[in-house]
């Protein structure tokens, strides 16, 4: 397992977000490069960035970060910016990203997901699951929510092996208690390359991850406040 460390990006700015979104923005001094350059320092080779602005309103913002990464670092990125078609995708990729994460798209409208894929390959794509209560998190009442492991059975018929998974289940109050369900889905899907993001706070909890051996799990918030010290990070690097 690897850690795979987080950067938001929102107004050109290193953030963090309250569960009221983009309402409650909390800002870092630290700048995105500053911050990747950090990560790189420490040996991690991957990272997770995500323009919240694109999550929200489709419009991709975060093209110069994006550029001075690729300048100034050799990390490879996956990159979710809120793709929701051919056109948008098109947008991402042209930045030169390794991945570009996708999100509900992949349930609200199969057809354009399925040709994204085609014109940009499965293996250059991360599907990104929020669910609870084993149903994914959609907000489109027009469609019925797909559970979990039906939408990793779809992923997978496509050549995605790639999947971010985070687990919103109201009833589940510490991290620690979604690890049974994050061992079914390890278990049950065998070439699963399984990405575990949401609420990873210490580095206890990380050890206790990594015993699934999932692919990854993605960190932001608690490296850049400090609670996972960067050294002990460095530990699931892959190096």
């Amino acid at each position: 397992m690897i850690i795979i460390p987080a950067i938001d990006i929102y107004q050109q700015k290193l953030v963090k977000l309250s569960k009221e979104g983009l309402g409650s923005v909390t800002f870092y001094r630290r700048t995105p490069l500053f911050q990747a350059q950090a990560f790189e320092e420490a040996g991690f080779r991957l990272i997770h960035v995500v323009d919240m602005l694109a999550q929200k309103t489709g419009k991709f913002t975060v093209s110069d970060s994006i550029k001075e990464f690729k300048e100034n670092t050799n990390l490879q990125i996956q990159l979710g910016a809120g793709i929701h078609d051919t056109k948008s995708a098109h947008e991402v990729y042209s930045t030169g990203v390794d991945y570009a994460v996708i999100g509900k798209f992949s349930v609200t409208d199969k057809t354009e997901f399925e040709l994204v894929i085609k014109n940009f390959r499965p293996e250059k794509i991360i599907a990104d699951i929020e669910f609870s209560n084993n149903k994914i998190i959609i907000n489109d009442h027009d469609i019925e929510p797909p559970d979990v492991k039906s939408h990793i059975e779809y992923c997978l018929s496509l050549g995605i092996i790639k999947i971010i998974c985070t687990d919103y289940s109201p009833e589940k109050e510490s991290v620690t208690d979604k690890i049974p369900f994050y061992k079914s889905l390890v278990s049950s899907f065998p070439e699963l390359e399984l990405i575990i993001s949401g609420g990873i706070s210490n580095i206890d909890e990380v050890k206790q991850f990594a015993e699934l051996n999932p692919y990854a799990v993605i960190i932001g918030r608690a490296l850049h406040e400090g609670w996972i010290d960067i050294k002990d990070a460095a530990a699931y690097t892959g190096s």
